[in-house]
């Protein structure tokens, strides 16, 4: 009689311990599955960003406004489809002697009330191969 007495309540602290326990193991795992998105996210953009500058200091010879505007175009071709978990990033370009190009993601973490923020950016280096052609020919003429 004692044991089966005993046999029902080690049931019972164990629903407890389980009713207990259970949120804390589903909320972490949660977290932790919206950190990974998050890092996979910003390594996509990462890249997205880097491509979408090198694709527009190609463009460099036909001056500014043609690498700025192909630029964009690769960024939003490379991002046209919506993150993991966070919708469609803002994306910037600007062109001086480098063009850079700038994504701003922002999400909240599932389960938790923080925001997490990242701002993957891309740069290069306008390419205007003519111009550094004439001054290596003007260099090694001047140099002999």
């Amino acid at each position: 009689m004692l044991y089966k007495k005993y046999r029902k309540m080690k049931k019972a602290s164990l629903t407890a311990e389980a009713a207990m326990v259970l949120p804390l193991v589903l909320i972490s795992v949660i977290v932790v599955l919206s950190v990974c998105f998050f890092v996979h996210n910003r390594a996509w953009l990462t890249a997205a960003a880097c491509e979408s500058a090198l694709c527009g200091s190609m463009e460099g010879e036909k001056g500014e406004e043609a690498a700025e505007a192909a630029a964009a175009s690769r960024g939003e071709t490379l991002v046209s489809e919506p993150l993991i978990g966070a919708g469609y990033p803002e994306m910037s370009v600007s062109v001086s002697n480098e063009i850079v190009v700038e994504y701003q993601l922002s999400v909240r973490a599932y389960g938790t009330g923080y925001l997490l923020s990242s701002s993957p950016v891309g740069k290069a280096f306008l390419l205007k191969a003519s111009e550094r052609l004439r001054s290596h020919l003007a260099e090694t003429e001047t140099g002999e």
